[in-house]
């Protein structure tokens, strides 16, 4: 995995960097998606110190490079994922309401042709909200 990660860097003409490659692996866990603070306490497990900057910086790289994309869950809390398969972050996401995780949900194709003629999409956001199944048998 880390090799594919270097590669995705190496693609889009970034330097591989150690706080980089972490926040990717971590971007690439399945069923997983972080905020930046959730992605600076994972951080501060795995390095010595960990600089919120740096952190916002990377992601905000990385968002500018479409190889992570956001997930805006409220107004205030915004989620980050790894774009990986789908190639792009236009799909909807499950968002549970008492774990929070989020969940990508490419399987769902967003239909573009529904756009009424002579608009233009810029971007999209698309969040069912619920329990997941976790969560829904607790």
């Amino acid at each position: 995995m880390v090799a594919k990660i270097e590669s995705i860097l190496k693609n889009k003409n970034l330097s591989v960097t150690d706080i980089r490659r972490q926040i990717l692996l971590m971007l690439n866990r399945p069923n997983a998606a972080f905020s930046q603070k959730e992605i600076e306490e994972e951080l501060e497990k795995e390095m010595d110190s960990v600089d919120r900057v740096t952190v916002y910086r990377n992601i905000k790289t990385l968002l500018e490079n479409k190889i992570i994309h956001p997930i805006v869950v409220e107004p205030q809390q915004i989620k980050y994922k790894l774009i990986g398969e789908s190639k792009s972050g236009e799909h909807p996401h499950f968002y549970c309401q008492k774990c929070e995780k989020v969940v990508c949900m490419p399987q769902y194709k967003f239909d573009k042709s529904q756009i009424p003629d002579g608009f233009q999409i810029e971007s999209s956001q698309i969040t069912i909200e619920g329990l997941c199944a976790k969560c829904v048998n607790q």
